[in-house]
């Protein structure tokens, strides 16, 4: 009996870059250092007197997360009420992270464009 690993249609069997061992019917192959081109279908390819065989695994690689923290609301918003031509004031506090985040404001999934009847006003504290 013999076997062959592939990514996609390339051999992998003579590839430094994958260390590949067989212990008592047990097949593995190890790629370190994962990179997003490690992506895509493996295959191991079994041949014996009697036939072929193939396992086929789809490997997905994400991307490095960098260190840091994600964003976190300190003061959510509340619903608000009001009577029509009355001031809306809307507020939020968002904990300081690094990296710094991206900040918007969106009416029903759109962007709000500060003009004459809306004002934006972001304050930081140190």
């Amino acid at each position: 009996m013999f076997s062959q690993w592939f990514h996609g249609d390339k051999c992998i069997d003579t590839d430094p870059q994958y260390s590949i061992t067989y212990n008592n019917g047990e097949a593995i192959v190890i790629k370190e250092g994962a990179a997003l081109d490690d992506e895509g279908q493996y295959s191991c390819l079994a041949v014996n007197q009697k036939g072929t065989e193939k396992t086929i695994s789809r490997v997905v690689v994400n991307r490095k997360v960098e260190p840091g923290e994600f964003p976190s609301f300190t003061l959510e918003l509340g619903n608000v009420m009001a009577r029509a031509g009355q001031k809306i004031k809307l507020e939020a506090e968002i904990k300081k992270v690094s990296p710094a985040a991206n900040i918007s404001w969106l009416k029903d999934g759109k962007p709000i464009d500060e003009s004459r009847d809306m004002k934006i006003n972001l304050v930081f504290f140190l």
